[in-house]
């Protein structure tokens, strides 16, 4: 009997060693393969939002409204952008729509990789729609960068539109006002961005319907 036990050991821990590399392998392929499907959902979702970004400039009336906005305020930039949120942390945004006031180059954000100080701001607006942040209060991050290397001294971000993507992911357009003033943004002026941000959300929801 003992001598039967000494043989189904090492039988018995190798069957279970050969039952954890299975199931790591399994695990490795089930991630590759939900890395996989959430890589085709942003391919999906990043033509769309690319369309969106055609889409806007068709809609004279909303285009006209952002005009005036920085004409009668300190705001003179305005970034739509989409990014990944939800079951995996985000990873990239793109911007798909840009207007900038003055001689200001336009910036291609495509695939900008997002640090944690991203990612968190990105979770605040889901939650309270709207925030305002001063630059020179923000802490060090890939943004801050950004903004300081642009001259940007204040903004304020709004969620638009929320979307459910395959394998649990949620993809979020958003846009960001920015001024480039050491005024800053005054509260007429965040309330009159409020009210271009409910004219964006209204189209952006009927464009998402498609």
């Amino acid at each position: 009997m003992d001598g039967l036990i000494t043989l189904l050991v090492p039988v018995i821990t190798g069957i279970f060693a050969l039952a954890a590399i299975l199931l790591k392998e399994h695990k490795a392929r089930k991630k590759s393969q939900n890395e996989l499907e959430q890589a085709k959902a942003e391919l999906s979702f990043s033509r769309t939002a690319m369309d969106f970004g055609a889409f806007m400039e068709e809609w004279e009336e909303t285009y006209e409204e952002m005009n005036n906005l920085m004409a009668t305020t300190n705001v003179d930039r305005i970034l739509i952008s989409r990014a990944w949120n939800g079951k995996a942390d985000p990873k990239w945004t793109t911007a798909v729509f840009q207007m900038r006031q003055g001689k200001q180059e336009p910036i291609s954000y495509v695939h900008f990789e997002l640090d944690e100080d991203y990612v968190n701001r990105l979770r605040e607006i889901t939650i309270r729609n709207t925030s305002y942040w001063v630059v020179d209060e923000m802490p060090e991050s890939y943004l801050k960068d950004i903004y300081d290397t642009e001259g940007v001294k204040a903004t304020m971000w709004a969620i638009l539109d929320e979307k459910d993507g395959s394998n649990g992911s949620k993809a979020i357009t958003y846009c960001s006002f920015a001024t480039h003033n050491a005024e800053l943004m005054d509260t007429p002026t965040i309330t009159k961005c409020k009210i271009v941000v409910g004219r964006l959300k209204g189209i952006a929801a009927n464009f998402y319907k498609k």
